[in-house]
């Protein structure tokens, strides 16, 4: 475990080190924008539910199959967004794999006005060799397109942990984080620079090899101009594999 631990780590930093590395040169554009005239922003909070479910594996020799699908919703459950992200991947030597992908997202904003989102997507994703600890990162690069608006480039970097508490019961902690950066200038609706941040903490049962059920706290941290968003979301989340 130990000399996998020290093999693998180096690997998981650099995929996100690496990412993070091209939104830098943006991330530090806008903070030279706006260093000079800081503003206290205020804070909106909100409480939300989000519901997923995966389901993956090979299809296919070293061919992968991916799919999620994602229904959010507003504190009276009208619906925030919905998502559903299909893709094909390719398994890769040392525990990588690579993706692409397409995503379909409506979404409606607190007036409940209605947006419409389509999105291509590319994603190398990496897999320690551990036997107990789950330890996984990826980045992701989205082209999102919004009907009579230019293309919107963004970088998705995630790393996240599933650690069984060594109990009877196939009970695992849950944590992982997702930060996003925008990519370009040439769209209103999608900054440069960093875009948002998502961190959950939760508990995880696994009922057999090939379906594990998530539940915890998400929150959810949107970065604007005029305010900062703060989502906190109960999050169920149910994974199926083969």
């Amino acid at each position: 475990m130990t000399a996998s631990l020290r093999r693998s780590l180096p690997v998981i930093a650099s995929v996100s080190a690496a990412a993070l590395i091209i939104a830098m040169p943006n991330s530090a554009n806008a903070q030279a924008q706006t260093a000079e005239t800081p503003v206290a922003q205020p804070l909106r909070s909100s409480y939300q539910t989000w519901t997923s479910i995966t389901a993956s594996g090979p299809i296919f020799d070293k061919i992968l199959f991916f799919m999620d699908v994602h229904g959010r919703f507003y504190d009276d459950f009208h619906p925030y967004q919905v998502l559903i992200r299909p893709a094909i991947g390719y398994k890769l030597p040392l525990g990588f794999s690579a993706f692409v992908g397409y995503a379909y997202t409506p979404s409606w904003n607190d007036k409940r006005e209605y947006a419409e989102e389509h999105r291509m997507w590319e994603q190398l994703s990496y897999e320690a060799p551990f036997k107990s600890i789950k330890l996984t990162a990826r980045a992701r690069f989205e082209q999102r397109f919004r009907p009579e608006s230019e293309t919107a480039h963004r970088l998705r970097t995630m790393v996240r942990a599933n650690i069984p508490l060594g109990l009877p019961i196939p009970l695992q902690t849950v944590v992982w984080d997702e930060a996003f950066f925008g990519l370009n200038q040439s769209v209103k609706w999608q900054p440069e620079a960093f875009d948002q941040n998502r961190l959950f903490l939760g508990l995880g049962y696994v009922f057999n090899p090939h379906f594990r059920l998530d539940v915890g706290y998400l929150s959810h941290v949107i970065p604007r101009a005029d305010a900062i968003t703060l989502h906190h979301s109960l999050a169920i989340n149910a994974a199926a594999t083969w």
